[in-house]
């Protein structure tokens, strides 16, 4: 065999992403390790990563020394396309696997962990308690640990994974550059990418420009003090951690020797997000007493008279603080009668160039306000966070009593449905496995984070984001991302006993009303009443730091010098590559803030948000997992397009296979239009809503009653005849104004996503391991498609597979694939074969189970 091609990627950061990458990476190579030898692709990927801490594999989220409690359970491992029994990978898996990892840890040393956590976040302690079964199981769909808990085992995890592909994957070569950053770019060549890097803390002239083969970008987010640089000076803005928090509130004479909080301090916090409740939690340490407790819930509320007051958290708006995690997956739980399924929602979503989100909330709100008797308009009636705080104090003993479904259980129900793609059902998962067999094309391989990064492209795209459509989506959209990122039962109900308590309350104003003041060692806030300005002295300030666009060096170099949006946010290729202003593939990939959707002021001044392209759903750990999975599959198959092919663009390769893998596009307008007569009768449901609720006014018996009727074509149009009959033009009306059906083309809706799908890399890789595909796969696949018969799914049943023509012609032959799309296989039929009533159907007897034909 020749030497292997050495192919070099330079990586900037190596948390969670780039570590599962390099890591997902080994464990893919190893699945095609055979096939690549059968065929005699030789290469090495030779990785240099530059990592601004000393740490590998935490990033922000998992800092080691954070003592801060996460909101999720760890993910599981993805499955892996490839043959995966084999011993290598089976070994290095057991690294990977962190569930595996985590979980036997935490039950081995609970009682050290505990012990621990008591002292340190008697919050995270009460979260720790709550995730045990009482027969000593831990429970694996809650969170259950600090950040620097999961962080640290994260590390061990990565380090001995790294240290056996050292030793075992000698495809892979990986130098590790701690305390180096990457603060330039240089894409002159897109074929080699150049990054310009420096070591930590010294100057501009002491940087390196050093050319690769491809560059990835996953350094994390750009954190900045919110504050004015002469108040941010005076604030705790550090990675939530007992010791240094306690150093801090030491200074600030808050707390005494005993480091017991003293009376009458007061203590201000900017924002009300996430950030508030890490450092929020970690201050109850410092209540005298209070590591003792069994229930923190009930030790806030019986010392709670001598803090009165003790926190001021002031934030921009009344933006709703983050709800408690009731509802632990998307099922609905609230009244059984649903109207808004999953087919309904792939209905809407195959609309173009429209506000989904807003559409599929008004069905959301009218099954809460059916399951909880209310009218549309009382759901979500919480105004102050005092009332949001109440509600959801209520919300967790609801919970903690098992003692029926909330409104927030529901809402955070239906969110988190509608970001994995789905409607309001039962069942998410059963719902989607019968939609792909009427959806194949357009469902399979993307429920979950695929069609949550599809979300928002259209209506944040370089034509459609500047209108009020954009402004009404988003503004949903951060709410629904609120639902995702719910606080655990545990640590919402400790923040919202803190509100209801008294210990904490809540002032609107800008950051910038923050200042010194002329009391000594003191901090100021001017708070502006209805009676006029009204000074408030603190003794500390805790300020969490928040996310920037404009502090990220790599976003930064590359305005203005690659296609953009708006300026300043890149229109990324698949897999998040980057392309030059004529749109030629640059051998650079971005998993950072540049597709995370940036927050724009037009002429008028309306806020506007451009280039939504991914973000992290409901997990840190899972979305990592996902993009280090399927980067893997990608950086393969540029491995073996750079091996078949030294001077072609290995991008362009890539994506030509991937075109031709698509279907043809004739079979595709065949499904999307099947789903025409849902949308028309999604809309007039829609309409039928809205009538009931504009009849209904406030009384909630007489809108269950005429909301009844929506189920059945029938009874609606009875109802909107008598409607007629009494001269009521708002049906009628809103009618005029109903919307045709405008699916997307193929390509249209393939642009949506950030990322090929599972599949569609698994046909990628296949066909890249056939000498000179690239060059004639889109001619082949016209070819193949001219010569088969092709039908669509319509049911399955157990060794028969009911079928539906996708056109008039007799069928000869068709392509059968099981469920997992692991084997393919022809079968072959007579023309003159017994068809089932009109001839519109028939049967294959065949000896697999779940097979698609397609």
């Amino acid at each position: 065999m020749t030497s292997p091609r050495k192919i070099h990627w330079g990586l900037s950061g190596f948390g969670p992403r780039h570590a599962l990458y390099i890591i997902h990476q080994a464990m893919v190579i190893l699945a095609h390790r055979d096939r690549l030898k059968a065929e005699s692709i030789n290469f090495e990927l030779h990785y240099t990563v530059f990592e601004k801490r000393d740490t590998p594999g935490v990033g922000n989220a998992f800092q080691i020394d954070c003592d801060a409690a996460v909101n999720t359970p760890v993910t599981k491992l993805p499955e892996f396309l490839g043959i995966t029994d084999d011993p290598m990978f089976i070994a290095l898996k057991a690294f990977a696997d962190l569930p595996d990892t985590v979980y036997p840890h935490l039950k081995k040393y609970r009682a050290a962990i505990l012990d621990d956590l008591r002292k340190r976040n008697p919050a995270a302690a009460d979260l720790f308690t709550e995730a045990f079964e009482q027969n000593g199981d831990i429970k694996r769909n809650v969170a259950c640990m600090t950040r620097g808990k999961w962080g640290h085992i994260q590390k061990q995890s990565i380090g001995q994974a790294l240290d056996f592909i050292q030793t075992n994957v000698p495809e892979i070569k990986i130098e590790i550059k701690y305390l180096h950053e990457v603060v330039n770019v240089d894409f002159t060549n897109p074929k080699k990418p150049s990054l310009v890097v420096r070591k930590v803390g010294e100057s501009d002239t002491n940087t390196k420009y050093l050319p690769f083969d491809f560059v990835s970008f996953a350094h994390g987010t750009s954190l900045v003090s919110p504050l004015k640089p002469e108040v941010a000076l005076r604030a705790y803005s550090l990675t939530p951690n007992h010791d240094t928090l306690r150093d801090y509130l030491r200074r600030s004479d808050v707390i005494d020797t005993k480091n017991s909080l003293k009376r009458g301090k007061k203590i201000v916090c900017t924002g009300l997000g996430l950030s508030f409740y890490d450092y929020a939690t970690l201050l109850l340490a410092f209540l005298p007493g209070i590591e003792s407790s069994q229930d923190p819930v009930k030790f806030i509320r019986d010392n709670a008279k001598d803090y009165q007051n003790l926190i001021t958290v002031i934030s921009r708006s009344v933006r709703p603080p983050a709800p408690p995690r009731t509802a632990l997956n998307p099922n609905w739980r609230g009244e059984n009668a649903i109207f808004f399924s999953a087919q309904d929602m792939h209905a809407l979503r195959l609309q173009r160039n429209v506000d989904w989100l807003s559409i599929a909330y008004e069905f959301l709100e009218a099954h809460i306000a059916r399951s909880l008797s209310k009218v549309p308009k009382e759901v979500k009636t919480r105004e102050s966070i005092a009332e949001y705080m109440t509600s959801y104090s209520d919300d967790n003993n609801k919970y903690l009593a098992e003692s029926g479904v909330t409104e927030t259980d529901l809402l955070r129900a239906g969110f988190v449905a509608f970001s994995l793609g789905s409607g309001i059902e039962v069942d998410v998962d059963a719902a989607e496995k019968n939609l792909i067999r009427r959806a194949r094309y357009t469902r399979n391989g993307r429920f979950g984070l695929p069609m949550f990064t599809a979300s928002g492209f259209e209506i944040s795209s370089k034509d459609k984001y500047n209108n009020n459509a954009n402004s009404d989506f988003f503004k949903l959209w951060d709410e629904q991302i609120l639902f995702n990122y719910a606080s655990p039962v545990p640590i919402q109900n400790i923040i919202a006993t803190m509100f209801t308590s008294g210990i904490a309350r809540h002032m609107q104003g800008n950051f910038d009303q923050i200042d010194i003041s002329q009391e000594p060692d003191k901090v100021k806030f001017v708070e502006m009443t209805e009676d006029g300005p009204v000074e408030h002295q603190f003794d500390a300030l805790l300020a969490p730091k928040v996310m920037r666009r404009d502090r990220d060096p790599v976003l930064c170099a590359t305005k203005g010098l690659v296609k953009e949006i708006i300026a300043g946010v890149p229109d990324y290729g698949k897999g998040g590559y980057f392309k030059t202003k004529e749109g030629t593939p640059i051998n650079a990939f971005d998993a950072g803030m540049g597709g995370c959707g940036a927050k724009v002021i037009n002429k008028e001044g309306l806020l506007r948000t451009a280039g939504a392209r991914w973000d992290g759903l409901t997990n840190n750990h899972h979305a990592a997992s996902v993009f280090a999975t399927q980067h893997a599959y990608h950086t393969l198959a540029l491995a073996i397009a750079v091996c078949r092919d030294p001077s072609g663009s290995p991008i362009e390769t890539v994506a030509s296979i991937y075109r031709g893998i698509l279907p043809d596009a004739r079979l595709f307008n065949q499904e999307v239009n099947r789903f025409k007569p849902v949308w028309e009768d999604l809309q007039e449901r829609l309409l039928f809503l809205r009538l009931a609720k504009n009849l209904a006014k406030d009384d909630a018996a007489r809108y269950l009653e005429i909301t009844d009727k929506i189920f059945d074509l029938g009874t609606r149009q009875s109802f909107l005849e008598q409607q007629k009959e009494d001269n009521n033009p708002y049906y009628e009306e809103q009618h005029e104004r109903i919307m045709a059906y405008n699916p997307p083309t193929l390509m249209q809706y393939e642009e949506r996503f950030a990322d090929y799908t599972r599949p569609q890399y698994k046909d990628i890789l296949e066909k890249s391991f056939l000498p000179g595909v690239a060059t004639r796969q889109e001619e082949t696949r016209q070819q193949d498609t001219m010569g088969e018969q092709t039908c669509i799914v319509e049911t399955i049943a157990e060794e028969t597979v009911h079928v539906e023509r996708a056109d008039d012609s007799a069928f000869e032959s068709v392509n059968v694939s099981n469920n997992n799309d692991i084997a393919f296989e022809t079968v072959h039929m007579p023309s003159n074969i017994e068809r089932e009533g009109d001839g519109s159907a028939f049967e294959i007897e065949y000896d697999r189970n779940y097979a698609y034909i397609f």
